[in-house]
């Protein structure tokens, strides 16, 4: 969406609404008397009120999503070729969304209040669709598309809390709407299993159509107009913010903030690491698959939600406990990154003869442990080697990138799963069918076996590419210093 309101503009802003000012510029027009920056108390609030948003919201989303595929074949999606389409709409439609509402942001014409409740209020048409017109394909689709067109509920909150709280402050409400949101993830599996089994099977997205409805009203009712704008400032004659409001429109374009990723080699190969890793995590996905835990360990389809709330109990636990002292335990962020990757492919090649009890016990805790080891070793590693003005721009721009290179991702699965089935059914016993004719063939799922072996070679190759590009970074504090004082300057030449 954009970068981070630096630390200050609040009060930068704040002052050029003193009583100091004279009565003819604190009345020069209608808007400018009704409008009022966020105070103290009204940013607290906002502040307090974005977990919930995000408890809610996620809540919501996690009824369904563990159960889609359920959906997705009592809508007549019978392939894996199908399926993957819908994948490829659902990550197309967010990068279009994204830059529709990042554009209408930066001009004005939307606030992260506004973003938010067409967020909720989308969001509960979409799952509406589901629940109500959950037979009909075409019905599954316009959902899908809808909702990735206006989810943006993490995305804005974030945003807001990096506009209402201080630098000091940050870290511990980014860690409260992480809280929010993993709880939401623990809950919410189980429930959707539940009101699926005990209930019917549009309950869980009816549910989460009421829960979005229910979060909107209170975005109506609790969170304080945003009325900042650019065209506000100008009126009112602050002078001393019109470069700063310069910049900041400027690196809210995506092409500015494209730029930033690349401007050291330590920065550009954070970047592509989190890329390959955003890649790699989404190609090798079992959820997506549609009976890859039914064909394996024998389960229900609503049983789905159950190993869904366990796995993130899993990473609930990592996330507050074990991450940070793996991290320094390892020697850094670029360690890390490797032996998660390193972690990731022996728990696969594990998986690969486990049975239901192993897959609990050993299997899922080496995932819950590897994944986030990875994803918060390159997130924090590109916060340090950017420039500290350009964290924000970088960070935005790479979460671009990866909704555009998950638009690859059901493209390289149907031709992989047409490859692996030419290679374990198309050819036994001697027939030979070429990968056109053996793709008109094909109407599930790989073998789970023979996928599991295949995502184990995918994350090697990952760990591979991780030394290999972050193998020149060295993840000491004196180093990161130095390179970020020098992409600083560099930053300040161009």
């Amino acid at each position: 969406m954009g970068p981070y309101l630096r630390k200050g503009s609040a009060s930068n802003l704040h002052s050029s609404h003193s009583p100091s000012r004279s009565r003819s510029q604190s009345s020069t027009s209608h808007l400018a008397r009704n409008v009022t920056p966020p105070t103290a108390a009204s940013s607290m609030k906002t502040v307090r009120i974005l977990p919930v948003f995000v408890a809610i919201d996620m809540l919501a989303v996690s009824l369904v999503v563990p159960l889609l595929q359920t959906y997705y074949k009592t809508a007549g999606v019978s392939s894996a070729m199908q399926r993957e389409f819908l994948s490829s709409a659902y990550s197309t439609s967010q990068i279009v969304g994204g830059l529709a509402i990042g554009l209408a942001s930066d001009s004005g014409m939307m606030t992260h209040r506004s973003i938010l409740m067409l967020s909720f209020l989308g969001s509960s048409f979409a799952y509406g669709m589901i629940g109500f017109l959950g037979h009909s394909i075409y019905a599954i689709i316009a959902s899908r598309i809808i909702v990735g067109s206006v989810k943006q509920t993490m995305t804005v909150t974030t945003a807001m809390l990096a506009k209402h709280t201080s630098s000091e402050d940050r870290t511990g409400y980014m860690g409260l709407l992480t809280a929010s949101s993993t709880f939401a993830w623990i809950v919410g599996p189980s429930l959707g299993a539940l009101l699926y089994k005990y209930f019917s099977p549009s309950s869980p997205p009816i549910v989460a159509c009421w829960l979005f409805i229910i979060n909107f009203v209170l975005a109506v009712v609790l969170l304080p107009k945003e009325t900042e704008t650019h065209a506000t400032r100008k009126k009112e004659g602050d002078s001393n913010s019109r470069p700063l409001l310069k910049k900041n429109f400027k690196l809210k374009s995506f092409t500015e903030n494209l730029h930033s990723c690349f401007t050291s080699p330590e920065l550009g190969a954070s970047v592509i690491c989190l890329l390959l890793f955003s890649w790699v995590d989404r190609a090798t996905s079992y959820a997506s698959l549609g009976s890859f835990y039914e064909d394996k360990y024998g389960i229900e389809t609503y049983q789905r939600g159950y190993i869904s709330s366990y796995q993130s109990i899993l990473l609930f636990m990592v996330q507050s406990r074990l991450v940070r002292p793996l991290l320094q335990y390892s020697g850094g962020e670029c360690r890390s990154a490797f032996w998660g990757a390193v972690g990731l492919t022996l728990a696969t090649v594990i998986e690969s003869w486990a049975t239901l009890p192993v897959f609990v016990v050993v299997v899922a805790p080496m995932v819950a442990l590897s994944v986030p080891l990875i994803g918060l070793s390159l997130k924090s590693l590109l916060t340090k080697v950017a420039p500290k003005d350009a964290v924000g721009s970088a960070l935005a721009a790479t979460d671009v990138l990866q909704n555009a290179a998950a638009v690859t991702v059901p493209f390289y699965r149907t031709t992989l799963f047409t490859v692996l089935d030419w290679v374990t059914q198309c050819l036994p016993e001697g027939k030979l069918f070429s990968l056109q004719e053996c793709s008109n063939l094909m109407s599930g799922d790989p073998e789970p076996f023979i996928w599991i072996l295949c995502s184990a070679f995918h994350w090697l190759l990952l760990a591979v590419m991780f030394r290999f590009l972050l193998g020149s970074i060295e993840c000491d504090d004196i180093y990161l210093d130095k390179s970020i004082e020098k992409n600083e300057n560099k930053l300040k030449t161009t």
